[in-house]
C-alpha cells in the first residue's frame, strides 16, 4: 500500500463525471456519473443506464487531530 491509499482505490478519472452541489455552495464534493448519457459511451446491455455517485473522502488524506484536520472542521459547511 502506498503513503496515501490510493493503490487501494479504483481510478476513475476516465468517466465523465459532473456536479450536483448547488450553485454558490462552498464545498463541491458531490458528483455524479452515467455513462450512458455521454457521446462515447452507450447503455448497459441490459438498456439501463449505469449511475455512479462520488462523494469526496478527504478524510483518507488526514490524520485525525492534526492541524490541517482541525481547521477543516473549524470551516466545515456540511
Amino acid at each position: 500500500m502506498d503513503a496515501w491509499g490510493v493503490d487501494e482505490r479504483e481510478g476513475l478519472r476516465n468517466l465523465c463525471v459532473f456536479s450536483e452541489d448547488p450553485s454558490g455552495c462552498k464545498d463541491i464534493d458531490d458528483t455524479l456519473h452515467a455513462p450512458g448519457l455521454a457521446a462515447r459511451c452507450s447503455p448497459l446491455p441490459s438498456g439501463n443506464l449505469e449511475v455512479g455517485v462520488h462523494i469526496a473522502d478527504v478524510t483518507n488524506f488526514l490524520p485525525p487531530g492534526c492541524a490541517m484536520d482541525d481547521e477543516a472542521q473549524r470551516r466545515a459547511t456540511s
